[in-house]
C-alpha cells in the first residue's frame, strides 16, 4: 500500500489549481500558518544542519483544501523546493510536514543513477538495496522515527501499535516506519488505505527526515461483541456480494460480466462503515477520520468472468470486500478492487 497521506498529497499538489473555489483564507489565518511554517522550516533546518534551508513562502503558496460531506478543510503552505506543512484549519492541527528538498533531490539523483539499469529490466527493488545499502537495523529505524515525531512536538497517541518497519521497498533508498491504531487487540482494515488512520515517518539515513505524518485515534465501536460466526458471516457475505456489481460506484469504475467465484479471507478488523449496498445511506470515497467504526467480519472474494466472450479478453477479475457487523450480521459496507 501507498502510504494514504503521500499519495494524497502528491494528488493535491498536481492539481489543487484545478479544484473548485473555496473560501479565502482571513488575514489572522495567513499569519498564523506563516508562523507555524517558519517553525517548521527551522526545525527541518535544525535537523539537518543544513543553514542554508531558508524556504520562502509566498500568498501564492498557501492552499485551502476544500472539505466536503464530513471531510475537514485543511490548509497546506507548499514552498516549491523547500518544506510542505498541512494543517486542520478549524484547529490549526498539524497533520504532516515534508522536506521537499530532500525527497525531490534523492528522487532525482536514483532516478539518473538508476535509468540505464532500469532500461534493462532490473528488479526496483534490487535496484535500491545496491544503491542504497542500510546500516539501521529495524529496532533503530523506529528509535530514529521516535526522534523526529518528538523533534515535532507529536507523541505516538496512546492506542497505536507498530505496524511495519520498512526499507527502499516504497521508497528509494529510503525507511518507512508506520503505527495503526489496535482497539481491542483487533486492527484497522486496509482496503482503502487513505482511510486508516496512521503515524507515518520517512527518511534516509544520512540526508534525514523526508516526511512525517500523523492521525488521531479513531472512535472505539460500541460495541466488541462477537455474536456472529465466521461461517454466518462469509455465508452473508456470499448472498450479498453479487449487489456489488449493481451500485453505481462499481459501474462507474468497473467493467460488468464479472461472476462471484470464492471467498479466500474472512477475518475480524475494525472498519468504518460505507453501507455501500444501501443507496439511502451510502458514503463513498470519504477520506475523513471516521465518525463511527464496526468490528466487522471483513470477507474478501475473488471473481471470474461470467462469459467465455468476457474470459478472451483476459482482464484482471476484482476482488469483492464486503463487511458484516459482528454484533448483528448487517452488510454495513462493501468494497472492490
Amino acid at each position: 500500500m501507498a502510504t494514504g497521506w503521500l499519495l494524497w498529497l502528491a494528488i493535491i499538489v498536481v492539481s489543487a489549481s484545478d479544484a473548485p473555489a473555496v473560501p479565502q483564507l482571513e488575514p489572522r489565518e495567513v499569519e498564523i500558518i506563516r508562523e507555524r511554517f517558519l517553525r517548521v522550516a527551522e526545525k527541518f533546518r535544525e535537523l539537518t544542519g543544513n543553514s542554508a534551508f531558508l524556504p520562502t513562502l509566498k500568498d501564492t503558496d498557501l492552499d485551502v483544501l476544500p472539505g466536503g460531506g464530513k471531510r475537514k478543510e485543511r490548509i497546506m503552505a507548499y514552498a516549491l523546493g523547500g518544506c510542505v506543512m498541512i494543517v486542520d484549519r478549524d484547529t490549526h492541527t498539524m497533520r504532516a510536514v515534508k522536506n521537499a528538498e530532500i525527497g525531490d533531490r534523492m528522487d532525482a539523483a536514483y532516478q539518473a543513477t538508476t535509468a540505464e539499469e532500469r532500461k534493462q529490466g532490473l528488479p526496483r527493488k534490487q535496484l535500491q538495496h545496491r544503491y542504497y545499502p542500510k546500516k539501521l537495523t529495524p529496532s533503530e529505524a523506529v528509535a530514529r522515527a521516535r526522534k523526529y515525531l518528538a523533534a515535532f512536538g507529536f507523541p505516538i497517541p496512546a492506542g497505536f501499535e507498530l505496524h511495519s518497519v520498512d526499507f527502499g521497498t516504497r521508497s528509494p533508498g529510503q525507511w518507512l516506519v508506520e503505527w495503526w491504531p489496535v482497539i481491542g487487540g483487533y486492527e484497522f482494515d486496509a482496503e482503502d488505505g487513505s482511510l486508516v488512520p496512521e503515524v507515518v515517518v520517512t527518511f534516509d539515513e544520512t540526508e534525514g527526515l523526508v516526511s512525517a505524518a500523523w492521525s488521531d485515534m479513531p472512535p472505539i465501536p460500541a460495541n466488541m461483541t462477537v455474536k456472529v460466526t465466521r461461517e454466518e458471516a462469509m455465508l452473508k457475505a456470499s448472498r450479498v456480494a453479487p449487489l456489488v456489481f449493481e451500485t453505481p460506484y462499481y459501474k462507474r469504475a468497473r467493467f460488468g460480466g464479472f461472476v462471484v467465484a470464492s471467498i479466500f479471507e474472512c477475518d475480524l478488523r475494525i472498519a468504518p462503515p460505507n453501507y455501500l449496498l444501501d443507496p439511502a445511506r451510502a458514503v463513498w470515497i470519504d477520506k475523513c477520520p471516521p465518525k463511527e467504526t464496526r468490528l466487522c467480519w471483513v470477507v474478501r472474494l475473488r471473481t471470474k468472468p461470467g462469459t467465455p466472450e468476457l474470459e478472451a479478453q483476459a482482464l484482471i477479475p476484482p476482488d469483492i470486500v464486503i463487511y458484516i457487523d459482528a454484533l448483528t450480521g448487517e452488510a454495513v459496507g462493501a468494497n472492490f478492487s
